[in-house]
């Protein structure tokens, strides 16, 4: 028998070493992506028409489009029961025809998993909520999730608002349960694909007593973190590809210029986007925070930021707390200025593309409700032209995707 050279298996072992880090050079010097987020539009198809969205997305420069695949949403009348279905009947069609949409248009899809859970996964029987989520079962919708989309989905975020009292409950456990909710998510999704990536996070930008915890505060609060950053106790690393979060500088229906850094110095807008960055440099140079750069193994380069939810209010919840359309516009042209001014944002996302219905009171869209554009849609539209003109920002190629497998 031939002897293979002891060579060739140390130069595939350092091969494989070096290919996160590569991985992760790679997606520093990726340049920006444009998302866009309307699942009325783009998933459920009762807004506008499909192709008449990706038409408006294509004038904003859009390269990726964000989906949230609510649990009990997929689990069809199962969502009420009070035992877990054996086995589970998930229903991903609705989902898997706007990602084929999707790169049609040029856009690749992320994917945040998120409640409300079906009633058999919370601690709250009767009817699906956001209360007490199982973990080991979220584990298990992740996991299932990613082999349906494996191939055709390559980066997920986990939860949403993890801050925000309504979307985790009870608030004053929330860090505690997002850990676990996120550990087992991300063990569940790199198991049956281990190129995805997987976003921590999801988190809002401004705290508020009884509503929202400061980001930051939140940060800390999972990492197992005291106010400087210093563990306070022994933790298991959290191991994630990037982190998500969605800078808003919009508070209680008033909508505060692009500059404005939030309430304390653990809020994070567009801003005050160096905070993030900064406490999360701290974080992993303490090992409470692992960078797996796209794959399963520890790169050394910081985490990139992926704001997933941007924009401003159409229509306040009042007249005097309604932006002069013309200022709306200039305002949001800056403020994806700014998250363009930081290397490490990859990713910016404008949330809602047309009125909602029933009218939705936060209405951060661009379109009216026949599709017509409005001036915050003109500025974003020839904002988008000029970045990519300069190659700021990813320019959307349409691409294949392999055949959705059943669902």
């Amino acid at each position: 028998m031939r002897r293979v050279p002891l060579l060739i298996p140390v130069v595939l072992a350092v091969l494989a070493l070096a290919a996160p880090a590569d991985a992760a050079r790679r997606a520093q010097a990726q340049p920006v992506e444009i998302g866009l987020q309307d699942d009325q539009v783009f998933v459920a198809q009762n807004l506008l028409t499909p192709q008449k969205g990706y038409n408006l997305a294509g004038q904003l420069g859009v390269s990726r489009l964000r989906i949230n695949l609510g649990w009990s949403g997929v689990v069809g009348d199962t969502a009420r029961d009070a035992s877990v279905p054996r086995p589970v009947p998930y229903d991903w069609s609705d989902v898997d025809r706007a990602i084929d949409q999707a790169a049609a248009n040029g856009q690749r899809v992320q994917l945040t998993l998120l409640g409300p859970v079906p009633a058999w996964a919370s601690a709250r029987h009767g009817k699906p909520s956001n209360f007490k989520p199982n973990p080991k079962l979220f584990a298990q919708f992740a996991r299932a999730a990613a082999k349906h989309f494996k191939g055709r989905v390559d980066r997920y975020s986990i939860w949403n608002e993890t801050n925000y009292s309504s979307w985790l409950n009870p608030h004053t456990t929330a860090p505690q349960q997002y850990r676990a909710l996120y550990q087992g998510a991300y063990r569940g999704i790199k198991g049956v694909d281990p190129t995805a990536m997987v976003l921590l996070g999801e988190t809002s930008p401004i705290g508020r007593t009884g509503v929202a915890s400061s980001p930051l505060t939140f940060l800390r609060q999972i990492t197992c973190s005291r106010p400087d950053y210093t563990a306070a106790k022994s933790c298991t690393p959290l191991r994630t590809d990037g982190y998500a979060h969605h800078p808003y500088t919009l508070l209680s229906g008033t909508a505060y210029g692009p500059y404005f850094p939030g309430l304390t110095s653990d809020d994070v807008t567009t801003g005050s986007l160096v905070r993030l960055d900064q406490a999360l440099d701290t974080l992993q140079k303490r090992g409470a925070i692992v960078n797996t750069g796209g794959g399963t193994s520890p790169v050394s380069s910081p985490l990139n930021l992926y704001l997933t939810e941007y924009g401003f209010y159409a229509r306040g919840k009042t007249a005097a707390s309604t932006l002069p359309e013309s200022q709306r516009a200039a305002y949001l042209r800056k403020g994806f200025q700014l998250a363009l001014k930081d290397k490490r944002v990859k990713l910016v996302v404008q949330y809602l593309l047309a009125p909602q219905s029933p009218l939705y009171s936060f209405d951060t869209s661009l379109v009216d409700k026949q599709g017509d554009p409005d001036l915050a849609f003109q500025a974003l539209a020839t904002f988008a032209q000029g970045a990519e003109q300069s190659g700021q920002i990813k320019t959307p190629v349409p691409f294949t995707l392999p055949p959705a497998p059943p669902s």
